[in-house]
């Protein structure tokens, strides 16, 4: 029964069938393994795995021992691989949001304004794309280098192109409208 399965280790994700050792006691006696059968269900990805343990049976066992039940088990999320982005620069007066990331990674304060030229140290989150089976990493440090605004990147997206002029224009067509 349940009662004779001591305590099931939660195990790790590894996209590996999961099947931990287990041990069942009678009283304060092991019972051999060779006096049951274990089969897994539902063990492989992150979430609540099943074990079904029956009593194995045949000639050469005789034993008091019969019937089967069902145990569960934890497979926990892993801890993704990445590489912390470098290379990470912005626009002084724009924000952090502003800023592109590699894919994954996104800013824990976007809406931060990037009020200093220089070196600055931000924190990112990297969301793997197996959510399911690997943890959100928070609290990553990266350093972003800020520069000076060039002139007429009125977007502030670091370059001076149609866009800025789309807006340079809009700007003063809401100004002879009397919206500015």
């Amino acid at each position: 029964t349940e009662d004779n399965l001591t305590s099931v280790e939660s195990v790790v994700y590894t996209g590996e069938e999961q099947k931990p050792e287990i041990t069942m006691m009678c009283g304060d006696k092991v019972i051999e393994p060779v006096l049951y059968n274990v089969e897994y269900s539902d063990n492989v990805n992150a979430g609540t795995a099943e074990m079904t343990i029956t009593a194995a049976r045949g000639e050469y066992l005789n034993t008091v021992y019969s019937g089967s039940f069902t145990a569960t088990f934890e497979i926990l999320k892993a801890q993704p691989e990445y590489t912390v982005p470098t290379d990470i620069s912005g626009t002084q007066h724009s924000t952090l949001g502003s800023v592109k990331l590699p894919a994954g990674f996104s800013w824990e304060e976007p809406e931060t304004v990037l009020s200093e030229t220089g070196e600055l140290s931000a924190t990112v989150t990297y969301t793997p794309a197996d959510t399911q089976n690997y943890e959100t990493v928070t609290g990553i440090k990266v350093l972003l280098t800020v520069g000076s605004p060039i002139k007429g990147d009125v977007n502030l997206d670091g370059k001076v192109d149609i866009s800025d002029a789309s807006l340079v224009l809009k700007y003063y067509a809401n100004i002879g409208a009397g919206l500015n």
